[in-house]
């Protein structure tokens, strides 16, 4: 078991992960400083991220039902467990922010009449 190199992949995936958040929670509230590209890519390389989920429990799970594992490495593979949930829950939240985001790009901005823009921004100040 490889766990100290799974260790410090999954733990540098969450942190990115957590820095790619922050960096689109402060975009939700000028989501026009993103353009149509960059939201497709960050959902096309997340949702990936998350096909990848599954690979990883399984194999946790696989070295959980090992019968001699130490208990140093029982103790490992449930600190893996929690970092795969992170991940998970991360690249979760990520897609489901890159989504709300893709409707306010600045593609869209600029698709819009000045009518449109006006009476969206006064129903912003209300």
């Amino acid at each position: 078991m490889n766990s100290i190199k799974n260790s410090r992949n999954l733990k540098l995936l969450v942190l990115r992960r957590k820095e790619q958040y922050t960096n689109l929670l402060e975009a939700r509230q000028k989501p026009y400083v993103l353009d149509n590209y960059t939201v497709h890519r960050v959902i096309q390389v997340y949702t990936e991220q998350l096909e990848f989920v599954p690979i990883y429990k399984k194999q946790l799970e696989k070295w959980q039902k090992e019968a001699r594992l130490t208990l140093i490495q029982q103790s490992e593979i449930k600190r893996l467990e929690k970092q795969v949930r992170q991940w998970e829950q991360f690249v979760t939240d990520i897609l489901d922010l890159a989504n709300a985001l893709r409707e306010g790009t600045i593609e869209k901005v600029m698709s819009k009449s000045d009518l449109k823009l006006g009476i969206q921004s006064l129903k912003k100040t209300d």
